[in-house]
């Protein structure tokens, strides 16, 4: 049986013959021209895919080209393919339970997620995902299903908010492994709450009154005070500042050699280097937990004896880093310094394009200090 390869401009050189014959493309198996004795040339499709036979006509090469004809065959084939997918997995329809495919998510996602984040994420999946879908099917789970959970969770809108995506990524990675037909991810069209926080900032007046507050506390707790002080004075993340170490600080800046963002350099102001200079160093960590080594681990712990006992129950620490960002804006500094303040990957890019964006930096830090009492 003669093969081509097929071109357009060879069509025409398919003579008719005393008996029908076809030639088959080199290229889509199963896919040719058949020439019949009356001259008519007809595109075809003779093969075999997913146990399905498959034997159908295409067209008139006069009415398609080949091209065209070429398309409809793959368009057929895929659709056959998507068939048989979706006729195996209704098949299987008894499918892993979520828990058991949820773990394996998990597993082979702890090579991408930080320590810290994989610890957080599994706390949602095991706090506000499992309840609701530890018993069910990868393969029963529909937009029905995930609507009620998220609902179920208003009262908790950011943990709800939180979940979403990693119910999200288990669903997805059930496509991938062709556990669900492509495309049916039921987190997709749900819409997140709106978190409503009147305030995630301190003003100026309201810092004066937050440091006068902490000096309440500062005979039994001065570790947990200098550490929420220089969060609030460098902008840093509560665990970039704990897990410091005396060797990080160098030429006026500390040097973060694994952040959230991955390495970062903080440019240090004169109240973040005072508070450094009033400390003993004891440890190789800046702020050393009881045994001297390992970080301080009691911060939180009196966070939330603090909220209890002032007017700033509200106030998360996350919002002395909010606070920070906020003085940065009101000094005047664009948005590119602040992100390289803060340390936000996505600025970055923008700032290589900057003029000096390290003198730019520093002269930031500077000028922010001014928004801090120089008695704190």
């Amino acid at each position: 049986m003669p093969t081509a390869k097929l071109k357009q401009s060879i069509i025409s050189s398919f003579k008719p013959q005393k008996r029908a014959y076809v030639v088959r493309d080199i290229f889509l198996k199963g896919f040719g021209i058949k020439v019949i004795p009356s001259g008519q040339r007809t595109y075809f499709l003779d093969c075999q895919r997913k146990g399905v036979k498959i034997k159908q006509l295409i067209g008139d090469c006069n009415d398609l080209s080949l091209f065209e004809a070429r398309m409809k065959v793959k368009n057929l084939l895929f659709s056959i393919n998507q068939d048989a997918i979706n006729q195996k997995l209704e098949e299987n329809k008894v499918s892993i339970p979520f828990k058991i495919f949820s773990q394996q998510v998990f597993e082979n996602y702890k090579r991408n997620w930080k320590s810290s984040t994989y610890e957080v994420n599994m706390s949602y999946l095991r706090c506000q995902i499992l309840p609701f879908f530890a018993t069910k099917s990868m393969t029963d789970i529909d937009q029905q299903d995930v609507s009620q959970w998220f609902s179920a969770l208003k009262n908790k809108p950011s943990a709800a908010n939180r979940s979403l995506p990693i119910l999200s990524i288990i669903l997805q990675q059930a496509e991938l492994k062709n556990i669900r037909p492509v495309g049916t991810n039921p987190c997709y069209g749900i819409k997140r709450y709106k978190i409503n926080s009147n305030k995630t900032f301190l003003t100026s007046e309201e810092v004066k009154i937050f440091f006068n507050s902490l000096d309440k506390f500062e005979g039994e707790y001065p570790n947990e005070i200098k550490a929420l002080k220089l969060i609030l004075f460098t902008g840093c993340r509560k665990n970039e500042i704990l897990s410091s170490e005396w060797n990080w600080v160098r030429d006026n800046q500390l040097f973060l050699p694994d952040s959230k963002s991955g390495p970062r350099t903080v440019w240090l102001s004169k109240q973040a280097l005072a508070l450094l200079s009033s400390m003993p160093k004891i440890s190789k960590f800046i702020f050393p937990g009881y045994d001297n080594q390992e970080h301080n681990r009691r911060l939180d712990y009196f966070w939330s004896k603090f909220r209890k006992e002032t007017e700033f129950s509200e106030l998360r620490i996350h919002d002395l880093r909010h606070t920070y960002a906020s003085l940065a804006s009101l000094s005047g500094e664009n948005i590119l310094i602040v992100g390289k303040l803060l340390g936000h990957n996505n600025i970055n890019t923008t700032l290589i394009y900057t003029h000096s964006p390290e003198n730019e930096a520093q002269k930031a830090v500077e000028e922010i200090s001014m928004g801090f009492d120089d008695k704190c």
